[in-house]
């Protein structure tokens, strides 16, 4: 009691300022919920003090893409697709000229206490991704690419801020894109920057959560079919950061099955689809048509800058990295990716899972050699994938389950399903003991046949 009447004492102004240091707004919302001075002080500034603790979270590059976030969470596309196009006119403009950009509390200046909220927690959301996404895949990526460099082992501010902005943008799409009234995306951003969204793409496939429930097991994830193209997953993706990144934080088969409830899936048609949207980044038509013949190692450096960005800045420029790195990988590509090297017609999805040009390769005098990134490049790509749930399985190991899974719905059980190992109805609701024998009898005949 003699804490509480401290607190008590304490001028509202102070505790005012105090609360503005907090660093997110659910912070905040857990503060005054605790003592009612908390509550009291920030009832005399409610904007003024959720402003002053999104500003001191948010970064300045990141401050127009949550705006542009925010903008478009709110769309009505039944109104036609001009509204999207000026949001991500707005958007451009914000970032074209780097020297002429706005601080944070600008872009903020006018937002509500919700729509405040609405960018904490999506930034929120995007670091929390951006983080696991390295913890799971960077030291993986480190051990497979040779280089002829180091990369340190940790997430860099660089490589946090890219993978920030992949995953805001990855919601921006979803907002734009993915209903069925929107409108056609496109973007002017550089390629090296479009293939780090690709990466991220991999990462928020989540395909392994389908292999052992009873509800997929009549809508399988194959084998042989990547992500991009199982419409089910695809949907799950469309629903945006905020499912994704409650996925992310279970820890349990259960949970995850709670979230992903074939139900709730949205049926998109394909070309709403995630990554069809991510398909239709490609360059703009005078890149095309002026320098497409020519491959990317014989560009000049002012060919090559007519793919950046006025707000790429030092971390995404033609001389960083992810540039570098993009450049050697595509050195005997043009810029659609067509091939002209046999010894190069594998496909990127072990680089994109790898997230080969999201991470701050360490080369000597910060220039990678073209042909040790090149050959590293082409020997990721025929090797097998880095990432692939079931690869433990055999065909007919993932066929049986797949079979058992549809025999199990249709008997009216539900729940986790073993596979490649003995037959454990542990995981299994709904069934009776009769059911269950039923089954067994079922496949012992099939499997003597």
């Amino acid at each position: 009691m003699a804490s509480s009447s401290a607190i008590s004492q304490v001028p509202s102004d102070i505790i005012a300022y105090i609360l503005s240091h907090l660093e997110t707004i659910e912070d905040l919302s857990v503060v005054i919920q605790s003592h009612r001075i908390f509550l009291n002080a920030f009832n005399d500034g409610p904007c003024s003090i959720a402003r002053a603790i999104v500003k001191s979270q948010v970064p300045s590059d990141a401050a127009p893409l949550l705006v542009a976030v925010l903008e478009a969470s709110r769309i009505d596309h039944g109104a036609g697709i001009d509204t999207s196009r000026e949001i991500l006119n707005r958007f451009r403009r914000a970032i074209s000229n780097p020297s002429q950009s706005q601080p944070t509390s600008f872009f903020l200046s006018k937002l509500s206490l919700s729509e405040l909220a609405f960018c904490s927690r999506n930034y929120v959301t995007a670091e929390s991704l951006a983080h696991k996404l390295a913890a799971e895949v960077k030291p993986i990526a480190i051990q497979k690419l040779d280089f002829g460099c180091s990369a340190l082992p940790h997430l860099t501010s660089t490589e946090k801020t890219r993978l920030v902005r992949a995953f805001l943008r990855f919601q921006l799409l979803c907002y734009l894109f993915c209903p069925p009234a929107s409108a056609c995306p496109s973007s002017d951003d550089g390629d090296w920057k479009k293939r780090a969204y690709m990466n991220k793409m991999r990462f928020l496939s989540f395909d392994e959560l389908a292999w052992h429930d009873v509800d997929w097991g009549e809508l399988p994830v194959d084998n042989n079919i990547e992500p991009e193209g199982n419409l089910r997953l695809q949907g799950f993706l469309s629903r945006g950061l905020g499912l994704l990144d409650e996925i992310a934080r279970t820890d349990s088969y259960a949970s995850r099955a709670r979230l992903l409830r074939l139900d709730d899936c949205p049926l998109l048609d394909y070309e709403r689809l995630p990554s069809q949207q991510f398909s239709h980044f490609f360059p703009s038509q005078f890149v095309v048509d002026s320098l497409g013949h020519l491959r990317l190692q014989d560009w000049t450096a002012d060919q090559l800058g007519l793919l950046s960005e006025g707000g790429d800045g030092p971390r995404d420029s033609t001389g960083s990295s992810s540039c570098l790195v993009w450049l050697g990988a595509n050195a005997g590509r043009n810029i659609l990716g067509q091939r002209s090297d046999v010894q190069d017609m594998n496909d990127d999805t072990n680089l994109w899972q790898l997230g080969y040009n999201i991470w701050d390769w360490e080369f000597q005098d910060s220039t990678p050699s073209t042909s040790v990134v090149k050959k590293a490049c082409r020997e990721m790509r025929s090797m097998p994938p880095p990432f692939k749930p079931g690869m433990q399985y055999d065909d007919e190991a993932i066929s049986r389950s797949q079979s058992q899974r549809s025999d199990i719905w249709l008997a009216g059980g539900r729940g986790y399903w073993p596979m490649g190992g003995a037959i454990d109805f542990g995981g299994i609701q709904g069934l009776s003991p009769e059911k269950m024998a039923d089954l067994l009898h079922k496949w012992d005949t099939n499997m003597d046949m």
